[in-house]
């Protein structure tokens, strides 16, 4: 009896992170989150001081009205999309770190913050996960708001629309260009870990909601840009206790022992509490140029083709219309000359004597006969069988006999033979 043995080999593969790793992957989430690096590290100090978009002609003070809108369509998204609070968060710095990259006038506001709220809940792994669509009818939704629109205008985008589409193709491009731009570099460190230890250790736990609310907050600023976590934290603190009527005390200095500058506390601090002074962005499409859709692009060029030809038409019936006065102009002169009558010309303006006049009599001619006179052309039949005479022709087998014509005395003759017989 014959034993057959299997050898069987399992190969387990883990996601880039697992190689070499005692921690288990979770996915593409946590490849992410273990890119640990510094803040500074993703903006330069050249475009903290002169962005792309204050290079193009804006001001800073533009600039920041635009990125605290993004923000802002970003908390709502999250919000009507019931994700958690940390994609908000993230999505905020990468939106924040994507427009130290590029400019305002060049990327629409709108799905740039879009693609930022999304690329955040992948990154963050955020439960329950939302399709395209659910994102595209949220910004719809918010948009229609902005406009005033209510009751059956406030209804979703139809899946299978062109406006739908147009979104929903915009805001995966600008995802990409996102990805590219940041280099595919997703780490983020938020502040609000950091203001669950500093409570503990200054046992100030009724501080907690109110530091919590300004670290949210800070994110609607370049702050998550320009200063590190802890900072940001201590800045959010210092708030909270002003706001609080608690007294640190000044000597040591708290925020040393949390490796954080008293002037940079101070800074973060004063920049958190001019957010709350500025009106609320309600529409800020003036401030920008908006970038146009596939569609609108696609009219602009056919109008601007179809203008192109009928000029061109013009100009071209315009020379047309000229060469032929210069050449009548010029057969005049030369008739004028030589002292010969002018010719005569018909009603559509062509010599009679011309080739064109010649062919159009022939024409005339030709379709003057008549058919009988048309019809007593020779006429060849086929015959299978045909008898061999001298006119016939052979055609692959078959003859071709010409068909006779009947005339009055061959049938007067026949009518002789038939009498007689």
């Amino acid at each position: 009896m014959r034993f057959i043995i299997l050898y069987v080999y399992v190969f387990f593969f883990q996601a880039e992170d697992g190689i070499r790793d005692a921690q288990e992957s979770r996915g593409l989430g946590d490849v992410y989150k273990r890119q640990v690096q510094s803040t500074h590290a993703f903006v330069s100090p050249e475009e903290l001081a002169n962005p792309p978009t204050v290079q193009e002609g804006s001001d800073m003070e533009t600039e920041l009205a635009l990125r605290v809108f993004g923000c802002e369509l970003i908390q709502q998204g999250c919000v009507l999309l019931k994700l958690p609070q940390v994609a908000a968060l993230s999505g905020q710095i990468l939106f924040h770190r994507f427009y130290y990259k590029v400019s305002f006038q060049r990327f629409d506001v709108e799905i740039s913050s879009m693609a930022a709220l999304f690329l955040a809940s992948k990154r963050e792994e955020c439960a329950p996960f939302r399709k395209v669509k659910d994102f595209v009818n949220v910004w719809d939704h918010m948009r229609k708001l902005r406009e005033g629109k209510s009751g059956k205008d406030l209804a979703p985008l139809n899946p299978w629309s062109d406006d739908f589409r147009e979104v929903k193709d915009r805001m995966v491009s600008a995802e990409r260009m996102m990805l590219k731009k940041l280099g595919f570099v997703l780490f983020v460190e938020h502040p609000q870990k950091f203001i669950i230890m500093y409570l503990q250790q200054l046992q100030l736990w009724n501080l907690s909601q109110a530091a919590w609310n300004y670290c949210n907050d800070s994110f609607r600023s370049t702050l998550c840009c320009r200063y590190d976590a802890e900072v940001i934290a201590c800045g959010a603190l210092l708030l909270a206790c002003k706001s609080e009527g608690v007294t640190l005390p000044s000597k040591p200095c708290v925020w040393s022992f949390f490796g954080a500058n008293s002037a940079d506390v101070q800074v973060v601090a004063d920049e958190i509490s001019s957010l709350y002074c500025r009106p609320k962005s309600a529409n800020v499409e003036g401030l920008y140029v908006k970038r146009p859709t596939r569609r609108e692009l696609k009219e602009k060029a056919a109008k601007e083709k179809k203008a192109k030809d009928d000029a061109l038409a013009v100009v071209k019936a315009a020379a047309d219309e000229k060469a032929r006065k210069e050449k009548e102009e010029e057969d005049e002169k030369i008739r004028k000359e030589k002292g010969s009558p002018p010719e005569e010309k018909r009603r559509d303006g062509s010599d009679s004597d011309s080739d064109g006049g010649r062919r159009s009599r022939d024409r005339r001619r030709d379709s003057s006969r008549s058919p009988r006179r048309r019809s007593r052309s020779r006429c060849l039949l086929y015959t299978s069988d045909a008898a061999d005479e001298e006119d016939s022709v052979d055609l692959g087998g078959r003859r071709i006999l010409q068909k006779k014509k009947k005339t009055r005395h061959s049938m007067i003759g026949r009518e002789n033979d038939y009498k007689q017989k």
